[in-house]
């Protein structure tokens, strides 16, 4: 399928990546967000999206088919995907929503 054209992990790596899911970094309504490090601890750090359910891999195939499409320094690099779980790198700052509605000298 072309929305998976990025690497395939599988379940197993990403239990491992995030130490068996340890690290919550946030929540949404249809998937929850953990911190990884992919390459056994030593390499890079990611953000593994986890979908709650089915539903969740038709969120996910869409969501990785419009990403990987689109360049641009505001956007997230796709890194890859494993069955319900999408990976992308791993940003300090928070995600959009933190950015537009949570921060100090926000509206």
């Amino acid at each position: 399928c072309d929305w998976m054209s990025n690497t395939i992990f599988s379940v197993e790596e990403l239990k491992v990546a995030t130490d068996d899911y340890a690290r919550q970094a946030g929540q949404g309504g249809s998937a929850q967000v953990f911190l990884g490090v992919l390459g056994n601890g030593h390499g890079r750090r990611v953000a593994v999206k986890r979908y709650a359910s089915h539903r969740g891999d038709e969120e996910l195939q869409h969501e990785v088919s419009i990403l990987s499409r689109v360049v641009h320094a505001n956007v997230l690099q796709v890194l890859g995907s494993a069955p319900g779980m999408l990976v992308t790198p791993y940003l300090k700052n928070g995600n959009l929503d933190d950015v537009l509605h949570h921060s100090a000298g926000g509206a």
